[in-house]
């Protein structure tokens, strides 16, 4: 999408950082904290076994990131790595088109959240096995028919969110059925809560794998 800019992504935008080395391909959760007036913009220095990750001057990288619910893609350089006001900084400015990255919106995090389902008069109990923006898998005790609308009770954020939704599949698993459910009609605030829970879970993963390495 050509006509798409970097400076019309807003300030606390989550992105990922790519970067290619002699150590391979390695990927860093960020933040764009500001836009500067010379066209770049700062995000938060991420971290590597608790240290800053020192990006040098001219290094390229890619940035993925969400906009309106759209995965996207752009390559960067990097202006410089620095401390400002006791954090450390990485000052970045866009190097090439941002184009939109594949035909699924959403990043795809296992997690188990405790799940209710409500259609026809009946309550059905299961939990989570992963969660996206566009929709979420669970297992239960009950088979569900193909295009049933449902309503998905599930928690985000310490509080209870209710997401009408439409069965797209469902298979026998054992002596439970797994059940893919696509959310309908979801308002941007809703939306926001479950990208910032689908993100929380990815940075929870990311320090867990640094922890043990």
């Amino acid at each position: 999408m050509n006509s798409l800019h970097f400076s019309d992504i807003p300030v606390g935008t989550r992105i990922k950082i790519i970067s290619k080395g002699d150590n391979g391909v390695k990927s860093y959760t960020s933040q764009i904290l500001d836009k500067l007036d010379n066209g770049s913009f700062e995000a938060f220095t991420p971290l590597e076994k608790g240290r800053p990750v020192y990006f040098y001057e001219g290094t390229e990288l890619d940035i993925y990131f969400f906009y309106k619910d759209i995965k996207y893609k752009v390559g960067v350089l990097c202006c410089g790595t620095y401390k400002k006001h006791f954090i450390w900084i990485v000052s970045l400015k866009q190097n090439t088109d941002i184009t939109k990255v594949e035909k699924r919106a959403f990043f795809r995090v296992e997690t188990s959240i405790k799940t209710t389902i409500e259609y026809e008069d009946k309550v059905v109990s299961g939990i989570t096995i992963n969660l996206s923006g566009g929709g979420l898998c669970f297992k239960s005790d009950t088979r569900m028919g193909e295009g049933t609308k449902v309503v998905c009770t599930i928690e985000l954020n310490g509080g209870m969110v209710e997401l009408d939704s439409k069965v797209v599949w469902t298979k026998k698993s054992e002596d439970n059925y797994i059940s893919g459910l696509h959310f309908i009609g979801l308002d941007s605030r809703t939306q926001r809560l479950i990208l910032d829970e689908v993100m929380k879970i990815q940075i929870h993963e990311l320090q867990r794998r640094r922890k043990q390495h």
